[in-house]
This record gives C-alpha cells, sequence and structure tokens, in this order.
C-alpha cells in the first residue's frame, strides 16, 4: 500500500481582501497593516527630497522635460530617455508618467512617498519602460505599473508601501531581481497575463506574492519568507508555471491556490516550516509535480509515498522529497 502523507496543520487561513476600486492607480485594496512611509530599517541611507518630482501625460511634455531637465536620449528604442540618479519625496506622485510612447528607462532613482494614498513611482500606458536600480519607499503603491506593456523592473528595493511593485491589467511584464519588504502586498499582478516575476526576494509582508486573473505566467525562482502568507494564487489565475521557488518560515500558508485558479504547475519548490500549512489547493486540475520525476521538497514529508495538499482539490505531489 501506498502511504499518502498530509502536508501541514490542515489549518485553514482565510484573508478577506475587499476590492475598493480599480482606476488609474491600478485596483486598490483595504490595507491591513500599512507601514508608517518615513520609518527606516537602518539599512539604507534615508531618502531625501533633493530632486523635484516628475510628472509627464504624453510625448510631447516627455520631450519637453527631458530638454528643460537634460535628460539624455531622445526617446527612440535605440536611444530611450534616461531618467537618473535622482532623489525625490512627495506627498503625491514623485514620478508619473502616462500615455507615452517614448522608450525611457528610469535608473538609480530614490523615492519616497509621505502620504499612504501617495505613489512612488507610477507608470500607465507606457510601452517598454524599464525600471532598473531604484529604491521605492510609502504610501498605496511602490511601484506601480498600469495598462503597460513589455515593462520590466528590475534590482529595485521596495520597503513600507501598501503594494510593493504592482502590474495590473498590463502584458508580459518582467519581474525581477528585486527585494520587497514590510509591505501589505510584496509583489501582485491583477489581469496582467504572460508576466514573469523571477529571482526576487520578499519578506516581512502580510502576503508575499499575490495574483489575481493573470494567465500564464512564470514564478520562478524567488526567495519568499518570513510573510504571514508566501504565495496566493486567487481566482482567474490559470497556466502559470511556478517552479524553484523557497517558500520558507511564513507565519500561515505557504503556497494556496484558491478557487478557480486551474491548469497550474507546482514544481522543484521548497516549502518548509510554515506555520499553518505548507501548501493548500482550493483550485481545479492544478499539478504539483512535473508528470516525470520532479515534485517540491517538503518539511513536513515523512519521506515514504505521495504527498496530498490540504484543500478539496485533492491534488497530489507525485515525487515529493523531504526538506532537510
Amino acid at each position: 500500500m501506498v502511504e499518502v502523507t498530509h502536508g501541514g496543520s490542515g489549518k485553514v487561513v482565510a484573508i478577506v481582501i475587499a476590492v475598493l476600486l480599480m482606476a488609474t492607480a491600478g485596483f486598490f485594496y483595504t490595507l491591513s497593516s500599512l507601514q508608517n512611509p518615513t520609518n527606516h530599517d537602518g539599512t539604507d541611507t534615508p531618502i531625501e527630497g533633493i530632486d523635484a518630482p516628475i510628472h509627464i501625460k504624453n510625448d510631447a511634455e516627455f520631450a519637453e522635460q527631458a530638454e528643460t531637465r537634460g535628460w539624455p536620449g531622445n526617446g527612440i528604442q535605440l536611444d530611450p530617455y534616461v531618467i537618473e540618479n535622482l532623489s525625490i519625496v512627495s506627498s503625491d506622485y514623485c514620478i508619473e508618467i502616462r500615455s507615452v510612447g517614448a522608450a525611457f528607462i528610469i535608473r538609480n532613482c530614490a523615492l519616497r512617498t509621505t502620504d499612504s494614498n501617495g505613489l512612488a513611482l507610477y507608470l500607465s500606458d507606457v510601452h517598454e519602460a524599464t525600471v532598473i536600480g531604484c529604491r521605492a519607499e510609502g504610501g498605496l503603491s511602490g511601484i506601480e505599473l498600469f495598462q503597460c506593456d513589455r515593462c520590466s523592473v528590475g534590482d529595485c528595493k521596495v520597503k513600507y508601501a501598501g503594494f510593493g511593485i504592482n502590474a495590473s491589467v498590463s502584458l508580459e511584464t518582467v519581474i525581477a531581481g528585486n527585494t520587497v519588504g514590510n509591505c501589505t502586498f510584496g509583489i501582485t499582478l491583477c489581469a496582467s497575463n504572460l508576466t514573469h516575476i523571477c529571482n526576487n526576494t520578499v519578506y516581512h509582508s502580510d502576503i508575499g506574492v499575490m495574483a489575481q486573473f493573470s494567465y500564464g505566467c512564470f514564478l520562478n525562482n524567488n526567495s519568499v519568507t518570513e510573510n504571514v502568507n508566501g504565495i496566493e494564487l486567487q481566482g482567474g489565475c490559470a497556466n502559470w508555471t511556478v517552479s524553484n521557488n523557497k517558500v520558507l518560515y511564513n507565519l500561515e500558508t505557504g503556497l494556496k491556490v484558491h478557487g478557480a485558479a486551474s491548469g497550474n504547475i507546482v514544481y522543484d519548490n521548497s516549502l518548509g516550516w510554515n506555520s499553518g500549512s505548507n501548501a493548500w489547493d482550493n483550485g481545479v486540475n492544478n499539478s504539483w509535480d512535473d508528470g516525470l520525476s520532479g515534485g517540491n521538497s517538503w518539511s513536513d514529508y515523512s519521506g515514504t509515498g505521495f504527498y496530498a495538499i490540504p484543500g478539496t482539490a485533492n491534488s497530489i505531489d507525485h515525487y515529493p522529497s523531504v526538506l532537510a
């Protein structure tokens, strides 16, 4: 007889998040534990308001400000505008760019918003923009992408925001190599298909990574540790590949697949020592191994037989291993 080991304690953790508004800043939720945006943990120098905020509403404004402020580039793909090495503090938006076709890079900027409804960096209806090496602190969102295509956020540090990095109604976004901590929601997606979330570190947040209504995304090689809940794929998430992530020491569920999330494949992850349960699956037709020989490593696996995933889906990891 094959032994089936049940993971975790079987405790169900319900986090009720009320959707209040979907508008220019993407999707808005009740923020359950918004941190003080002026707090500082000593790991970085404080962000100071040395430079003026940036507000751009169209290509003509971008060209005008580039000339006035001396930004290099001319806005084409081979020679994008470059906004770099700025330090901005604002009660509203630090950098706001909307409705532009110009190519641009935002690099090595330190941004802090002092109001709980502010956004450190907000991009809306832009295409192939790159945000790299920036710091963002405070406000409703640290880095917010709304209705953007083929944009990337890389090697950024985000702290003390409601949403650390959020992409809403966006396509082919890359979120890679970032460090996000002390946020209500670390990295989030809403209706953002074909997104790649890889090589990020998310810690000390209510939910480390959360997604809704997003199709065909990749969640790979991330460290999601010491949050309340680690990773949540909520309703409308389908055909995700979730692999090689470390989901450890979260206070409740490590990796939870909600109802109406379907066709996702979860394998080669390290799922361990999450207090409520290492995983939970209430979805439909989700796979917890690669179908060949690769399952996940579990801190509570007995070492014998299959590993049953708690939840209504009755999912099984057919190739589990012990996480030492």
